[in-house]
């Protein structure tokens, strides 16, 4: 996907995820309603969105496991980069809380799925324990 900006990225999420991602809602009974009340809701949680994705990354980097993927060769953390993956946090909490849940949310969402775990379920992709 060289030389796609994200947004098109985001776009090659599965053809059938607007599908898949309706079958989930109505087997949890997900309804507009609910999707209405997200919505009220929003710049309530919106607010709250950069302190929870900085205390999600603050997590993250306790976890060596997960430290090594911010890390410059030196060692030390690479801020740019570990800035741009919150922004992106922070964008998808944005998208989520917006109770939009349309074909291209879902293909979204398969897209970042598939981006995080391209190594399945390998007990050596996991952090167990802090430092």
């Amino acid at each position: 996907m060289a030389g796609l900006t994200t947004q098109e990225q985001f776009k090659k999420g599965a053809a059938d995820a607007g599908s898949f991602y309706k079958y989930f809602a109505d087997f949890i009974s997900f309804s507009e309603q609910d999707a209405a009340a997200i919505r009220e809701t929003r710049f309530i949680i919106e607010k709250h969105i950069p302190s929870i994705v900085a205390g999600f990354y603050s997590q993250l980097l306790r976890f060596p496991a997960t430290r090594r993927l911010f890390q410059r060769p030196d060692g030390s953390i690479d801020r740019k980069y570990l800035e741009l993956r919150m922004q992106h946090q922070g964008n998808f909490w944005r998208r989520a809380a917006s109770g939009q849940y349309d074909d291209d949310f879902a293909r979204f969402v398969d897209y970042v799925g598939r981006s995080h775990t391209a190594q399945g379920a390998d007990p050596r992709s996991t952090s167990p324990s802090a430092t």
